[in-house]
């Protein structure tokens, strides 16, 4: 059974992180690989999207991804400045793993 989809769910503190869910998710290797992952936070609320929750799309990603190589995601947010989180390798290959049990 293939997985149909495989998404990420950045969830930060309310009043305090407004996620800009027109914009998408920007994961950047340290090689200098850039990919983007589109939000799809709209699917996970019946009201529209909550600004301080984000869900995206890393299904079409994983396959160029390597999981040997750290990434940082670019998370924009509504004020402008972007959150950086840092990815280590082992999470990118726990990404791929569950995405192809």
């Amino acid at each position: 059974m293939a997985i149909v989809s495989f998404e990420l769910r950045l969830v930060g503190f309310p009043n305090l992180v407004a996620i800009d869910h027109a914009q998408p998710l920007t994961l950047t290797n340290s090689l200098g690989k850039t990919l983007i992952a589109n939000d799809m936070s709209s699917n996970i609320f019946k009201e529209g999207a909550q600004a301080n929750v984000g869900q995206y799309d890393l299904q079409p990603l994983l396959s160029e991804l390597q999981a040997e190589i750290p990434l940082k995601i670019s998370l924009p947010t509504i004020k402008g400045d972007a959150i950086s989180l840092s990815v280590p390798p082992s999470l990118v290959a726990e990404w791929q793993t569950v995405a192809n049990y």
